[in-house]
């Protein structure tokens, strides 16, 4: 979620957000050997933004010095980030040969054969029934959104989705990758379906507040 977060307030215009995730990474290689997921975040949004590159090119929007100057910047530092949350991965009781855990476990046959969480959802439970329905709320909401679409957003949740297909595991990853663009295409599918009516009336600021921590209590009891 933090990485999530860092990443979308970076390629949102807030630069700084994502210079702590090598910080993040410091501390995620030392508490639990799904840190490699980090990096396969940096790898979509990375790959999100060279494919922007190419697709501007071949449509004939912009010519490559062009395209190249306008995603250096974030192309640039999700590169840097990178190699920072590289560095980062090597302070731990085992330094960088904790690198090879992800593709050791990965390999090991008997995840896939033995353990649930590694194998594909099954429709028939409800749990996955709710995972498919996020699925095509998404789509809906990309569909139906007036807000542009970038590719890096695409590729991030359709690679994830696709992930949530081929393991249990990677269902709640897909669930917290496609959060953002969720928020911002299911705002603007809702304010195209409701005919741009005006907001309803907001809480006071005092209000809301004392609101929000009693549900914030409630979750924390539950």
């Amino acid at each position: 979620g933090i990485f999530v977060a860092g990443l979308e307030r970076a390629r949102g215009g807030a630069p700084r957000a994502a210079w702590w995730l090598p910080v993040g990474m410091a501390l995620w290689v030392n508490v639990h050997g799904g840190f490699a997921i980090g990096f396969l975040l940096l790898a979509a949004y990375l790959a999100g933004e060279v494919l922007s590159i190419v697709l501007d090119v071949l449509l004939g929007r912009r010519a490559w010095r062009e395209a190249w100057s306008a995603h250096r910047p974030f192309v640039g530092q999700i590169a840097a980030v990178s190699l920072g949350c590289l560095l980062a991965s090597g302070l731990n009781p085992f330094g960088y040969r904790l690198l090879a855990y992800p593709f050791q476990t990965v390999s090991m046959d008997v995840l896939r054969s033995s353990i649930q969480e590694w194998q594909a959802p099954d429709f028939h439970q409800p749990r996955a029934q709710a995972y498919l329905v996020l699925v095509v709320v998404t789509g809906l909401a990309f569909l139906w959104s007036r807000r542009a679409k970038s590719v890096p957003e695409v590729v991030v949740v359709a690679g994830f989705f696709l992930a949530g297909f081929l393991a249990w595991r990677n269902v709640p990853l897909a669930c917290l990758a496609a959060a953002p663009s969720l928020a911002r295409h299911g705002a603007s599918a809702l304010a195209r379906l409701t005919g741009g009516r005006p907001p309803a009336k907001q809480l006071p600021e005092a209000l809301a507040r004392r609101v929000n921590l009693a549900l914030f209590a409630v979750l924390l009891i539950l």
